[in-house]
C-alpha cells in the first residue's frame, strides 16, 4: 500500500480502504499487530484520506474507548513519530492522556516525552501550555531526564546568538508554564539535567539560572557539569552566577572533580576578585582541597 503512489488528499483506493476498514473494526488483542501497523502510519494516512482517518483510525487513540487499541496505536505511531500539527489537533486531547498511560507506551515513552517537549516550547495557541503542565505532571518522574537531555541536544546544534534567543524566548518560558516545581522532581537526575541545560548559552545563562535555581539540588559525580561550566567561560562571563551555581550542585563528596573546581573558583576569582571573600567561597575553596 505505502509503495502504490500515494498523493496528498487523493482518497483511499480499493481494496486498500476496505481492508484498512476491516482491520480498525477489530478490537481483539490478536489484532494489535494491526493497529500498531495503523498507528505507525496514521500521519500517511490522514494526509492522503482526512475524512476516513477521523471517522475509523483517530477514534481508536482514545484511551477511554479502548485501552489494548489506545496502546497499539500510541506505540505504533510513537516508533517513527513526528509532530504534524493538523493531526495533533484532532487527538490532542489522546495525546495529553498518554501521560497518564506511561507504561503502556513501552520504548515509545521516550519519543513522547521528545514530542511533549517540541509542543511545549512551540508555545502554539492550539496546545495550551495548561495540558503541556500536566503531561509533566503525571509522567514518571524517571522520564523528565529525557526532556532535558532533548533540550539541551536540541539547542547545543544551533549558533550561539539562536542557543541565547531560544533559551530566553522558549525554555525559560516552558520552565515557568510547564515544568513541575514540587520537590518531589528534585532527584538527582532531574538536577544534573537542569544544571546542564543552564549551560548551553553563557549569554542566557544569568536568566535561566534564575528561572530555575531553586529546583536544581545537589549533583553527583560532578566532572561533566564542571568541565561544562569550565568550557562555556560563564566563571568569567557571569561570575556571580557562577559562584551560586556551583554553590547549589556542589556537595561535597567527590574528589575526583577537586581539581577543576578549584580551577572553575579560580576563574570566577579573576572576574570579580571580592567574591573570593564570600562564605559561600570559603566553603567551595575547601571542598576543592
Amino acid at each position: 500500500w505505502s509503495n502504490s503512489g500515494l498523493k496528498g488528499n487523493a482518497g483511499l483506493a480499493e481494496p486498500y480502504r476496505t481492508l484498512l476498514t476491516e482491520l480498525c473494526d477489530r478490537h481483539e488483542p490478536l489484532a494489535i499487530h494491526a493497529h500498531v501497523f495503523l498507528g505507525r502510519y496514521a500521519i500517511t494516512l490522514y494526509r492522503v484520506d482526512r475524512g476516513w482517518t477521523e471517522e475509523h483510525l483517530l477514534p481508536l487513540f482514545d484511551w477511554q474507548q479502548n485501552e489494548w487499541d489506545a496502546s497499539a496505536l500510541w506505540s505504533g505511531f510513537l516508533w517513527t513519530a513526528r509532530f504534524y500539527p493538523d493531526l495533533f489537533m484532532q487527538f490532542w486531547s489522546s495525546f495529553v492522556a498518554c501521560s497518564g498511560h506511561y507504561a503502556e507506551l513501552g520504548a515509545g515513552g521516550r519519543q513522547y516525552i521528545q514530542l511533549a517537549t517540541l509542543i511545549a516550547i512551540e508555545r502554539m495557541d492550539d496546545f495550551p501550555s495548561e495540558d503541556c503542565a500536566t503531561i509533566f505532571n503525571s509522567v514518571p518522574v524517571e522520564a523528565l531526564p529525557d526532556a532535558l537531555h532533548w533540550l539541551e541536544n536540541t539547542i547545543e546544534r544551533m549558533e550561539e546568538d539562536h542557543r541565547a534567543a531560544c533559551v530566553l524566548d522558549r525554555v525559560i518560558p516552558f520552565f515557568h508554564d510547564c515544568w513541575p516545581k514540587d520537590r518531589r522532581h528534585m532527584t538527582p537526575k532531574i538536577s544534573e539535567g537542569l544544571a546542564s541545560l543552564c549551560l548551553v548559552s553563557p549569554t542566557a545563562f544569568p536568566a535561566i539560572w534564575e528561572a530555575c535555581r531553586y529546583n536544581i539540588g545537589r549533583v553527583y559525580p560532578l566532572h561533566s557539569i564542571l568541565l561544562g561550566l569550565q568550557q562555556s567561560g560563564i566563571c568569567r562571563s557571569s561570575p556571580r552566577e557562577a559562584l551560586d551555581f556551583l554553590d547549589k550542585v556542589c556537595g561535597g563528596g567527590d574528589p575526583c572533580s577537586g581539581r577543576m573546581l578549584g580551577e572553575c573558583l579560580a576563574e570566577l576569582r579573576e572576574a570579580e576578585p571580592e567574591l573570593g571573600n564570600t562564605a559561600v567561597f570559603a566553603r567551595l575553596t575547601s571542598l576543592a582541597s
